[in-house]
C-alpha cells in the first residue's frame, strides 16, 4: 500500500474570519453559562454510606472464578457465584454444564463431572461407558478420566464408575485426594502414601514408596508431589513427561 501525502496543518492565517467569530461566540456562550468559567466544574462523585456495601463484582459486572480444569478438547471453571462454565469442543455436550451452584468441577476426555452444593454429582458430555451415571450419595471431591469417573465420598471413601479396566475398582480406605487418569486412578492416602490402581502397563499405576502432599494423572502416567516439595513421576516416558524439573 503507497503512503499518500500528509495534508499541510492548518494554520491562524488560513481560517476564514467567520470560523474564528464562530468559535469566539462558542466559547463567550460556554463561560456565560458556566458562572464565567469556561471550564465545566467537576461532576461529583457518588458518596458511598455504611449502608451501601461495595458490590464484590468488576464494573462490567465481572466476579471472576474459583478454580479451573481441562480436558480433552475442552476446559470448565467454577464461577464465584458457584455456578460453572465450559468452553471448547461441544460435540458430546461435554461443554454445556447444567444449571445450578457447584462446589467443584472437573473436565474429563469427552465428559465433565461436577459437585452440587448439596454434595451430589451431576455429569455431562458422552455416556458411552456409564462414566456420566454417578452414582446416588455425598460427595466431597471428583475426578473425570478418559472413560471413567472417581470421586470421595463423605467418608473419603473412593468410588468409581464408567468403563473399567481395572481403574474402577478402588482399594478400600480413606483417601484424602484423588485423581483419574486415562484407564488407571490414583489416591492420596491420609498418611501420604499414594494408592494406584487400573491398567498398569507403562507403570502409571505402580507410584513409589513416599509421602506426598498432592497427584495428578495423566492418560499413561501419573505424577505427585512429595512432601519435601519435590516432584515424583512415574509411567510412560514417550514424551519426557516423566522429567520433572528438579526445583
Amino acid at each position: 500500500m503507497s503512503d499518500l501525502p500528509a495534508a499541510p496543518p492548518a494554520t491562524p492565517a488560513g481560517r476564514t474570519a467567520a470560523a474564528l467569530a464562530a468559535a469566539a461566540l462558542a466559547l463567550s456562550a460556554a463561560a456565560c453559562g458556566n458562572g464565567g468559567n469556561p471550564d465545566p466544574a467537576p461532576a461529583a462523585a457518588p458518596v458511598q454510606t455504611s449502608s451501601d456495601p461495595a458490590p464484590p463484582v468488576e464494573p462490567d459486572g465481572f466476579a471472576g472464578f474459583d478454580s479451573l480444569t481441562s480436558g480433552g478438547l475442552h476446559s470448565c471453571v467454577l464461577r464465584r457465584d458457584r455456578g460453572v462454565a465450559c468452553w471448547g469442543n461441544n460435540s458430546l455436550g461435554q461443554s454445556d454444564p447444567p444449571a445450578g451452584t457447584f462446589t467443584e468441577a472437573a473436565a474429563g476426555t469427552l465428559h465433565s463431572c461436577g459437585i452440587r452444593t448439596d454434595g451430589s454429582i451431576a455429569c455431562w458430555g458422552t455416556n458411552w461407558d456409564e462414566q456420566s451415571e454417578p452414582p446416588e450419595g455425598s460427595y466431597q471431591a471428583v475426578s473425570a478420566g478418559a472413560d471413567h469417573t472417581c470421586a470421595l465420598d463423605s467418608s473419603g471413601a473412593a468410588v468409581c464408575w464408567g468403563s473399567s479396566y481395572g481403574q474402577t475398582e478402588a482399594p478400600a480406605g480413606s483417601f484424602a485426594a484423588l485423581a483419574a487418569g486415562g484407564q488407571h486412578s490414583c489416591a492420596l492416602r491420609p498418611d501420604g502414601s499414594v494408592a494406584c490402581w487400573g491398567q498398569n502397563q507403562h507403570g502409571q499405576a505402580d507410584p513409589p514408596a513416599g509421602r506426598y502432599t498432592a497427584l495428578s494423572a495423566g492418560y499413561f502416567h501419573t505424577c505427585a508431589i512429595d512432601d519435601e516439595g519435590r516432584i515424583a513421576c512415574w509411567g510412560y516416558h514417550w514424551e519426557g513427561q516423566l522429567d520433572a524439573p528438579a526445583e
